[in-house]
């Protein structure tokens, strides 16, 4: 980002949606940067360029002349002609429509960024998303010398909020927020993506088996997978959020052969952290003092939070809480089933802090684990050091260099009473995996009568 002029043209338009229903349409705003000057990229060319494809209520000539004659720079004035600025209309507001000149931002301050990073996001008019996307942008997950593209993936219904997505983005000012793009075509929001964090899904509705919620959500994985295959760079990191997310992890990966396996993720942090939490309130400690967690298996109510070796204060949690029935019978019930008693409580489902845990996920990816801990994540257990079946995504010990990638920790002990609930959960994602065969271009699959072991955030 050493470049002295940085030239940012901004453009509204629409274009087909290849994975919603035939013949819908898609808004999505676009912030493009470079490093030519303005001379090399003449504003008539941008405006050329959207002309087509520019079809809101606002008059595109007037407006096109109103660029020619005016150069604006970030902090200007901006004004839509008869209409007072933040008074609702019919066109576009803000840096929708306008271009910027960027040529008197501070170069040392930029001198030292990375390359900007392409981040898609699925499901981003949704609650999880409107926690997750601000702490991204401003940089609290990938540093403050990360510059980031934030490309953000709706539905025909959330279009619109997704423009309101984007201008609360804006207002917040954040310096490494270099683009935003937003649309409802996943081939046009994946592409050249760095990372996707898939946290869209369709909710379980009423009467719905657990079968039905698979075979619903797991197509729109499919697709996703398949879009993520065309565009998205092969080095891409994929985060599944949207539940039943190991299964959809499973699918999406199926539909990208061209990614590696070991680049998908299926979201465990939140269950990590909410068992964190309970072992450090049980020991009167504080969260930072417990390491070493495990969340074994389905994130599903089969999930197995391992508290025989994690540790808190660097001791063997079973020498701080000298309590086997509590641990066994209280503790792990409470992981599995937290987030429904959240939802008696709150009345709606742990939004702000999946938020934080997707964010703990990521940075674990891109911060090297200190020595000796490790983290949970849902990955492909091909090669895995534990007799779990390969081809199944199964949350495990992880450890990263910071690179983005990792490796699963070996040696953990597994008593009878973790091989035994292990066992259960991998059971359960191997009966998952044959309801979604064909889904993954499998033939033969079957798909038993499956147990209701749904987390209540999924219904």
């Amino acid at each position: 980002m050493a470049a002295s002029i940085r030239v940012v043209s901004l453009n509204f338009f629409f274009g087909t949606n290849t994975t919603a229903a035939p013949n819908t349409t898609t808004a999505r705003r676009t912030t493009t940067t470079t490093t030519t000057t303005r001379a090399s990229r003449p504003r008539a060319a941008v405006a050329a360029s959207s002309k087509a494809f520019f079809q809101s209520g606002f008059d595109h000539h007037q407006h096109h002349q109103h660029q020619s004659n005016t150069k604006k720079k970030r902090g200007d004035q901006q004004r839509v002609k008869n209409t007072p600025a933040g008074l609702e209309t019919n066109a576009p507001l803000g840096v929708f429509v306008l271009e910027y000149d960027a040529s008197n931002e501070d170069t040392e301050k930029t001198r030292s960024w990375k390359p900007i990073i392409k981040i898609a996001v699925s499901g981003a008019a949704g609650m999880i998303s409107n926690h997750l996307l601000f702490k991204i942008a401003s940089g609290e997950v990938f540093g403050p010398d990360q510059p980031v593209a934030l490309r953000l993936l709706g539905s025909e219904r959330s279009q619109v909020a997704l423009e309101g997505v984007a201008m609360e983005l804006e207002d917040c000012l954040f310096p490494l927020l270099r683009e935003v793009d937003i649309g409802i075509d996943a081939r046009k929001v994946f592409e050249d993506a760095d990372w996707a964090l898939l946290i869209g899904a369709k909710p379980r509705g009423p009467g719905m088996e657990r079968g039905d919620l698979l075979e619903m959500n797991g197509g729109i994985f499919a697709e996703q997978g398949k879009a993520l295959n065309e565009v998205a760079k092969k080095t891409c990191k994929v985060m599944v959020v949207g539940n039943p997310c190991n299964t959809n992890a499973l699918i999406c990966m199926a539909n990208a052969p061209t990614l590696d396996k070991r680049n998908f993720h299926a979201l465990t942090r939140l269950d990590e952290n909410r068992a964190k939490c309970q072992l450090a309130l049980k020991s009167g400690v504080f969260y930072e003092t417990v390491s070493n967690v495990t969340i074994w298996g389905n994130h599903s109510t089969t999930q197995v939070p391992d508290f025989v070796n994690a540790k808190i204060g660097g001791e063997r949690c079973t020498d701080v809480i000298e309590d086997q029935d509590w641990l066994e019978n209280d503790f792990t019930p409470a992981i599995q089933t937290r987030g429904g008693l959240l939802i008696k409580k709150w009345g709606r489902s742990s939004a702000a802090s999946t938020a934080v845990s997707i964010a703990d996920a990521m940075k674990a990816l891109v911060t090297p684990t200190e020595e000796g801990d490790w983290f949970s994540s849902a990955v492909i257990t091909d090669g895995n050091p534990y007799g779990i079946e390969e081809g199944l995504v199964f949350s495990m010990p992880c450890r990263s260099n910071g690179d983005g990638s990792y490796e699963i920790v070996e040696g953990l002990k597994i008593n009878d009473w973790l091989r035994e609930r292990i066992k259960k959960s991998e059971e359960e994602l191997k009966n998952e995996r044959g309801c979604v065969a064909h889904l993954m271009g499998v033939e033969g699959g079957s798909c038993p009568v499956l147990e209701d072991t749904l987390l209540p955030g999924e219904m």
